[in-house]
């Protein structure tokens, strides 16, 4: 790093610092539910841009009704992941508790004709739009047309653990509050089998509630270590969740249907705060809701050194 990237990058963590206060301020008012255009007007300081795309984008979840059963649906974009589909979906087809219903979002992937003989294999539902949608506009055409009231993301190029599917219904039962549910991953890049299974009385011991997950997102909010830059020296540091020995990502999330009406992935070069979509909708997400939890254990299987941007 050259001198005067050292010299921005000061800067840059300077700013941060002196607006670290106020940006907390701001954080425990979003917590309280306190209205964001309220929060907007109360401003009396400099802000980031981020941080004031966020509030105008926020608009908090209500209450919802506990669910009377679970009914997921697992949504799959898909663009050109012709090798990894059918492993991904026999993961899926392996789970302990079957999902209701399996949905391959295909965005304009060329060979289209396999895809469709993929998806006849494994008995899923296959919606190819019209033009192209990129990664976030998919997933949410997948949770639209979903007739589940739980909706799994799942990327086509990572494999579940057969426990997945059973700990997130599971989850949503036990906790009725819940809209939002992340799981542990590990990477790989060539599968060896998973690590071990799992029974539900370990995985209820290895829940992080909202309390768990608040505390870390304000560090990273008051940090905005979320943001994304063209500049080296503005990248994203910390993950979304809490401070765990996994990370995750939008291919291990799940969350109410109803909430898709309210946090909308973005489209394609028209971002809040950082064009990670996955990583925006998910904080989105937790902020509006402030019902997220985890399940800390490795329920995704992350592969490394596949290209699984539908917006490449």
């Amino acid at each position: 790093m050259n001198l005067y990237a050292k010299f921005l990058r000061w800067r840059y963590e300077r700013e941060l610092d002196r607006q670290a206060p106020l940006v907390a301020e701001i954080y425990d008012k979003i917590v309280e539910r306190v209205p964001s255009e309220n929060i907007l007007a109360s401003l009396h300081g400099p802000i980031s841009r981020e941080i004031t795309s966020i509030l105008r984008a926020l608009r908090y979840i209500p209450p919802l009704p506990p669910l009377k059963q679970p009914v997921v649906s697992v949504v799959i974009p898909h663009f050109n992941q012709h090798n990894y589909l059918r492993e991904a979906l026999r993961g899926i087809a392996r789970q302990t508790s079957m999902p209701d219903e399996i949905i391959v979002v295909d965005d304009q992937s060329e060979r289209f004709d396999e895809v469709q003989t993929i998806c006849r294999e494994f008995s899923a539902k296959l919606i190819r739009p019209e033009g192209k949608l990129y990664t976030g506009k998919a997933r949410e055409a997948g949770a639209q047309a979903a007739r589940g009231n739980i909706i799994l993301m799942h990327d086509a190029d990572d494999l579940s653990h057969p426990n997945r599917v059973e700990f997130t219904k599971n989850l949503f039962a036990k906790f009725p509050n819940a809209v939002h549910v992340n799981v542990g991953l590990v990477t790989f890049k060539t599968f060896s089998g998973y690590i071990r299974n799992f029974d539900w009385p370990e995985a209820k011991s290895r829940i992080l509630g909202p309390n768990d997950i608040s505390t870390r997102m304000k560090k990273i909010f008051t940090e905005q270590r979320f943001t994304i830059s063209e500049n080296k020296f503005r990248v994203r540091r910390g993950w979304y969740g809490a401070e765990s020995d996994f990370g995750a990502h939008d291919g291990s999330v799940a969350f109410r249907k109803e909430v898709i009406n309210q946090i909308h992935y973005s489209a394609f070069g028209n971002y809040i705060f950082t064009k990670w979509v996955d990583y925006e909708f998910n904080t989105m997400l937790f902020l509006a809701g402030m019902r997220s939890y985890q399940i800390d254990l490795p329920l995704i299987y992350y592969r490394q050194g596949s290209s699984t941007f539908i917006s490449s």
